[in-house]
């Protein structure tokens, strides 16, 4: 069967790939474990960079920025979801280095975690401080309809009847 190399991916003529993540898939098979796991260690890696410009991006109330954000995240999870780390992992100098990268994983995970905390707390806290300030206008409100009255009567010197 004839291949065709498209962006550096060996592919099948007759069958080329639906989506990104086939894509990313399809490449990364026939690649050693521990170039797989320090992949996945990478992207983490660039997922824990995304949380910390959100928490910056919330500090600073750039919500806009802070959703485009979002979904590069959610683009990342999903290619670290669709990966699947196949393949042996012969000797014992791979498989310390295994055992050291899904310990930085893990780590980097935690502190992913611990942003996201801080992120929640700072959302939380700028909500409710928005609560209040909605609750001070509608008492403002409310004491200007005090003040204004519901008056509509005609002036009295002025004759209506005839």
């Amino acid at each position: 069967m004839r291949k065709l190399a498209i962006y550096g991916w060996a592919l099948d003529k007759h069958r080329a790939p639906k989506n990104l993540l086939e894509t990313f898939t399809r490449e990364r098979e026939g690649v050693d474990v521990v170039e797989q796991w320090q992949l996945k260690r990478d992207l983490f890696l660039e997922m824990k960079d995304l949380a910390l410009k959100q928490k910056e991006l919330v500090s600073e109330e750039r919500m806009d920025l802070f959703s485009k954000l979002s979904g590069r995240r959610q683009g990342i999870q999903r290619k670290i979801s669709s990966m699947k780390i196949n393949g042996p992992a012969t000797g014992n100098a791979k498989e310390s280095r295994i055992r050291t990268l899904k310990a930085e994983c893990a780590r980097i995970i935690e502190s992913i975690q611990e942003i996201d905390g801080e992120i929640e707390r700072l959302l939380s806290e700028k909500r409710d401080a928005l609560m209040e300030e909605i609750k001070a206008v509608r008492r403002g409100r409310r004491a200007l309809k005090g003040y204004g009255g519901k008056r509509k009567k005609v002036p009295r010197f002025i004759d209506t009847r005839g």
